[in-house]
């Protein structure tokens, strides 16, 4: 017990049928990626969230042109039981990126990936820049940051634009640029879509073309400043802004700007609450040492106006941990890599001040443990 919060197993923590509560389901990729010893066994797993059993265990697809594709990325659509999985040719660099689409039937299963119309993404690092994939609140668009294959300045391991795609046509839009700094290189860590579909919420980082590294989902790390991984030691390396959605795209400087350059809070994640008036994040727990409690804070003053749960402890606070947010923002994913050996690993989700822990999906080892979540 932290703070005051109390943590429970995810049993006791899932309301009885009838009250509202958490998505019924969670998706993970699970599995290891260790590509220079050969011994690559990554999946896509649905979970149910009372029980943490797996419901479906998503058979890879066989795409043409791909060795060996293995999932990167999973999202979750608004009913709950339609996923969309992001596959990479591991071991080609550049490549191509695919989407498929795979459905939980009512009995339980689920149904083969498909691809979706406009979901081949050409010229990518198939370990380095997908950097937020998240299905819109109606279910008609899918948003995801990859690299820009039409900005020199960008490296095919940093997610430097943001394409979204119409489920129904395949047609794309596409929002990059007006954020350079000479010098310096920009990514995006977290995408998030505002309840009414109109907007997206972007975090994103400047760092120098030599200190960009991965992370341990393939995303974007600047060890140089601290994106992430490592404590900022620059200021104004990180901001969060909106992007209001129209026809064609646009640039990534043509909305507001929801939280202004930050030194303070840069490796932490942030993602938009559907009701556009607060951010999710993180931040140092004031009452304990060496842990942290998931918040929202209001976009207007920047104070922490809710506590959607306490984890502790975790112990370095070094911007490992990760963010995923149900459709009414009040359920929110929580996870970060690690093992029992070093007791880094978090599995679970908090809400109304609980954290809810989730039996850990596989022992997570090193090198190349790997998961990440949805619902």
């Amino acid at each position: 017990m932290t703070g005051g919060t109390r943590h429970e197993n995810t049993a006791a923590g899932v309301p009885a049928p009838g009250i509202a509560g958490p998505p019924r389901y969670y998706a993970e990729v699970e599995g290891k990626f260790v590509r220079w010893h050969g011994r690559d066994s990554v999946e896509v797993v649905v979970r149910s969230t009372a029980t943490g059993a797996a419901v479906a265990r998503v058979p890879n697809p066989a795409i043409a042109g791909a060795a060996k594709a293995l999932p990167l990325s999973v999202a979750a659509g608004p009913d709950g039981r339609t996923f969309y999985a992001i596959y990479a040719n591991y071991g080609r660099v550049p490549g191509d990126l695919w989407i498929y689409r795979f459905r939980i039937t009512a009995s339980g299963t689920a149904t083969r990936p498909a691809a979706i119309n406009g979901g081949t993404i050409a010229g990518q690092d198939s370990l380095g820049n997908v950097g937020g994939f998240v299905v819109s609140p109606d279910g008609s668009r899918l948003a995801v940051a990859v690299a820009s294959v039409h900005d020199g300045s960008s490296q095919s391991t940093v997610a430097s634009e943001i394409l979204v795609v119409d489920l129904r046509t395949g047609v794309r839009s596409t929002w990059r640029g007006g954020m350079g700094r000479d010098g310096q290189t920009f990514g995006i860590e977290d995408l998030s879509w505002t309840g009414d579909g109109e907007s997206l919420a972007y975090l994103g980082a400047w760092c120098p073309p030599d200190g960009i590294s991965y992370g341990i989902y393939g995303d974007f790390v600047c060890s140089s400043l601290g994106s992430r991984h490592q404590p900022p030691k620059a200021e104004g390396h990180d901001v969060v802004r909106e992007i209001h959605l129209m026809p064609g795209g646009g640039t990534l400087n043509s909305g507001r700007v929801l939280r202004p350059p930050s030194r303070s809070s840069g490796p932490l994640p942030v993602l938009i609450d559907p009701d556009g008036r607060e951010l999710i994040t993180m931040v140092p727990s004031p009452s304990a040492a060496h842990a942290f409690e998931v918040v929202k804070t209001s976009i207007a003053t920047g104070r922490v106006v809710s506590v959607l749960g306490s984890v502790s402890p975790v112990y370095p606070l070094f911007g490992g941990e990760y963010l995923a947010v149900d459709r009414t923002g009040g359920y929110v994913l929580v996870w970060r890599a690690g093992n029992a050996t070093n007791g880094l690993a978090l599995h679970g989700w908090v809400h109304g001040g609980r954290y809810h822990s989730l039996a850990p999906a596989f022992p997570l080892s090193y090198p190349g443990g790997l998961y990440q979540m949805t619902w």
